[in-house]
């Protein structure tokens, strides 16, 4: 293999290995407005296209699955979940778990906050996972997170792999009837966000709340680096094989 051959491989290795990187800007729950428009701005979503919960049907280019109790990803929900809502027994109602409106997302395939019947029936009444994924690919991806506790931990997935210990993450904080953060994460050129997940890696499964999902659909335009290393590759074996 000449030199030559052996830089552009290093180059292509270089590029394909830098290429997979996020960027986690994180937000507190003080930032919260009920001025949406000045809210995105702070929260630097401004322009995304914004999934509220304010309807059982998702915007187009979202879904969302849950595992373990498991569903299919799906662009319909079961129903509304609204947070101020009663639900009976000595659970809830829950202030300040929306980030706008009056509904959001449970991590439950019903979305609804389990019963306290339900909880001390011992069935698998939440679920583990909670994954949000983009049909076309995203270039940065924001979510609203409310009523974390701590009695468990959480991680947050990008494309399917651990990026962070959300409990770690800056301007994180604890609490039921609280907007624990706000996360945007933004792709670095050459990739793009796929799915991102919610997973409960210790303690109990708790009740989590999701809202104001934002993302921006403009994915990065692949790198010329690649094709044009490849090229070159090609053209040099042709001419030896000449």
């Amino acid at each position: 293999m000449s030199r030559l051959t052996k830089f552009l491989l290093m180059l292509l290795v270089l590029e394909t290995t830098t290429a997979f990187a996020f960027e986690i800007n994180t937000f507190s729950g003080s930032l919260f407005s009920t001025n949406t428009t000045q809210m995105d701005d702070s929260l630097g979503i401004a322009g995304y296209t914004i999934e509220d919960f304010e309807d059982v049907n998702l915007v187009s280019g979202l879904s969302v699955s849950f595992t373990s109790p498991s569903s299919d990803p799906t662009t319909t929900l079961a129903q509304l979940h609204n947070p101020l809502a009663p639900i009976g027994g000595s659970l809830g109602p829950f202030a300040n778990n929306t980030w706008d409106g009056s509904h959001a997302l449970m991590n439950h395939v019903d979305n609804l906050f389990p019963s306290s019947a339900l909880i001390q029936s011992g069935t698998p009444s939440v679920s583990r996972l909670t994954t949000f994924h983009l049909e076309s690919g995203a270039s940065s991806f924001g979510i609203g997170l409310a009523n974390f506790q701590n009695v468990t931990s959480h991680e947050l997935l990008v494309n399917g792999l651990s990026v962070a210990v959300i409990p770690n993450l800056a301007n994180f904080i604890f609490g039921v009837e609280v907007r624990n953060l706000y996360i945007r994460i933004d792709a670095e050129a050459g990739e793009s966000i796929s799915s991102v997940g919610i997973d409960t890696v210790g303690g109990s499964l708790d009740g989590l709340v999701f809202d104001r999902v934002a993302f921006s659909g403009a994915v990065p335009e692949p790198s010329f680096l690649f094709p044009f290393v490849m090229a070159i590759i090609v053209m040099m074996k042709k001419t030896t094989a000449d």
